[in-house]
């Protein structure tokens, strides 16, 4: 069985549908795949079957289909094309970032319902797993998605990739926090599984790395 895992690392998980495309065009087949973060929301659309659609999500991707941003005032402060207009755009934001204890993840919330399938996703015969960890239980959680209660996964794949600035959502009242806090390259939940060769698609993203449990893994890094 050949397995990928897919290390988190916010915008560079583009950088996992690029090498994914690279693989399947040889005739690569992956029987699982596990993910942090990012890795778990690409993993959940590749495990479902639906590589094509996430790589073309990627490619029509900007801040403004995630979070509720102007993407020109943000495009005229990152080309330092900086006005009274682009500044109060800006300390309005900010305001709201604080008053609402976080970014919203509303859009991605709603981004993610059109483009994962759970009932696909768990149908699939491609396993599948995700890590978060639980502030609430003050534990890591390394979850299959046999584990994960029907009618919760995009809940899960939020909270895997709950990083501290977004505004925290609970689930069943507990709080979840990104998986990278515990394990950013989730490479021992495949190892568990059973699996013995494993390509790790790294994105160098900042994160805790686990000893790995089984050392007969095919390691591939972005090296840009």
């Amino acid at each position: 069985m050949l397995g990928l895992a897919l290390e988190g690392g916010g915008a560079k998980g583009a950088f996992h549908m690029g090498a994914v495309k690279a693989f399947l065009d040889e005739g690569y087949v992956f029987d699982g795949v596990a993910g942090t973060s990012i890795g778990a929301l690409n993993g959940a659309i590749i495990a479902q079957g639906d590589f094509d659609l996430g790589y073309q999500w990627w490619g029509k991707m900007d801040t403004s289909l995630l979070f509720d941003i102007d993407q020109t005032h943000i495009q005229n402060f990152m080309n330092k094309k900086i006005d009274k207009e682009v500044l109060f755009y800006l300390s309005s934001k900010v305001k709201n970032i604080v008053e609402n204890r976080g970014l919203d993840t509303k859009k991605i919330r709603e981004t993610l319902k059109l483009i994962i399938d759970e009932e696909k996703l768990r149908q699939s015969h491609t396993d599948f797993g995700i890590v978060t960890v639980s502030m609430s239980d003050l534990k890591p959680l390394e979850l299959y998605k046999e584990d994960i209660p029907y009618g919760k996964m995009i809940d899960y794949l939020m909270a895997s990739a709950n990083f501290p600035a977004f505004r925290i959502e609970p689930i069943e009242g507990k709080f979840y926090i990104d998986g990278g806090f515990y394990d950013n390259c989730p490479i021992n939940l495949l190892s568990r599984k059973g699996y013995q060769e494993v390509i790790t698609i790294r994105t160098m993203g900042i994160g805790r790395i686990r000893k790995i449990e089984d050392e007969h893994e095919n390691e591939y890094k972005n090296s840009a």
